[in-house]
């Protein structure tokens, strides 16, 4: 209900993150409760839930409270925290970065990569998403590393470049900034004057994400991204064994962070596609954002985010499509049905569980035999 100038003069008055923690706080059901730190189920596994200043961790909670699974929440942005996490007798942890700004998304990179290549703690979602997760460049790159197709993708950290490029360059191009979720740092730059303009403004002050904290300037990097105009965009995601699919209607310039989604059934190519790149990758929670073209059937990767929230359909036209897709002996196989409970957080959790009892029993029977033995590549995936 506030008006938007409004809400910008809150932004440079009031210190940011004490505004927005407030109202992330009211969302999380559980403070104040006898919920809201630990409780004891009496299962044989405990599990770690890692605090979210942005209170996503809630989900996780939620998923145990259903699943009747003991659990503890522990805060990694804590100065003791490492202390903390050694004495913790969790066999594993759920983990929903904070991403809202610079800092917050730095510190999770940093301390889960300590407390899974260093301390040796099992974390799910797994690191290597976690660290791609809300950053372009990082993702653009994993990708032409790994041959999947993305739009032509350019990255400067030097002015005069990226100054270079705009002159040569097909206009409308998309400007986008390195971490901002919802195309809230993504502009589709009409004319060479206003990318001229950008280019600068970031190379000098920086620029703020839209609805971002005025002091977390994004500066000295910029990335351009060919403009693809007539082109539908796809999610697909996947928890576990399990794939899902939504359309992203556009509205305006964008189609992710329009808020016009369907359930969609998309073709099998793109079940195929995204299957072979999470199998191979090993990423068993994530999201892939594909751009298609209608007529040539042309596929790109737009978007890989290990995290996707809950956002309801309004969609009684494609109800039909509303479910899951597994693939069972060389086949797609549908189910109806309603998969997206607390944000896909008891999904999680439970393929996390059966892949930490497969684990476990691998160890038992063989200690000696190499599938016992964590991945070299990565020791504290599932």
């Amino acid at each position: 209900m506030t008006p938007g100038f409004a809400k910008k003069i809150i932004r440079n008055i009031i210190p940011y993150h004490t505004f927005i923690e407030t109202i992330w706080e009211k969302e999380n059901k559980y403070i104040g409760t006898e919920f809201e730190w630990k409780y004891d189920f009496g299962s044989n596994v405990k599990i770690g839930i890692i605090y979210d200043l942005a209170q996503y961790h809630r989900h996780y909670i939620a998923a145990c409270i259903d699943l009747k699974k003991s659990y503890e929440v522990f805060e990694i942005h804590d100065t003791k925290w490492i202390g903390n996490f050694m004495k913790s007798q969790c066999q594993l942890f759920l983990v929903w970065p904070t991403i809202v700004n610079t800092l917050w998304k730095k510190l999770f990179d940093d301390r889960l990569y300590f407390l899974t290549q260093k301390l040796g703690k099992i974390i799910f979602p797994c690191y290597e998403s976690l660290w791609l997760y809300e950053n372009k460049s990082r993702v653009r790159d994993f990708c032409l590393i790994n041959g999947i197709k993305i739009p032509q993708t350019e990255i400067f950290y030097r002015k005069n470049e990226a100054l270079e490029y705009i002159e040569r360059s097909k206009i409308p191009v998309v400007l986008k900034l390195d971490q901002a979720a919802a195309s809230l740092g993504v502009w589709i730059v009409k004319s060479r004057s206003q990318a001229r303009q950008m280019v600068r403004a970031i190379f000098h002050k920086g620029l703020v994400v839209r609805r971002g904290d005025p002091r977390d300037r994004r500066w000295g990097q910029v990335i351009f991204q060919e403009y693809l105009p007539n082109v539908e965009e796809w999610r697909i995601t996947r928890v576990g064994d399990n794939f899902f699919c939504r359309f992203k209607h556009k509205k305006g310039d964008f189609h992710s962070g329009s808020g016009v989604l369907s359930w969609g059934k998309p073709d099998q190519e793109l079940l195929d596609y995204v299957k072979i790149i999470t199998d191979t990758h090993n990423l068993k929670s994530v999201a892939v954002d594909l751009f298609v073209q209608p007529e040539t059937k042309e596929v790109w990767v737009n978007e890989i985010q290990a995290m996707f929230g809950e956002r309801k359909i309004d969609d009684p036209q494609h109800q039909g499509n509303m479910g899951r897709y597994q693939f069972v002996n060389g086949q797609w196989q549908f189910e109806h049905g309603y998969f997206y409970t607390n944000a896909c957080a008891n999904l999680r959790l439970e393929y996390a569980l059966e892949s930490l009892d497969k684990r476990h029993r691998v160890s038992l029977q063989s200690s000696t035999d190499a599938c016992a033995r964590p991945n070299p590549q990565n020791p504290c995936s599932l």
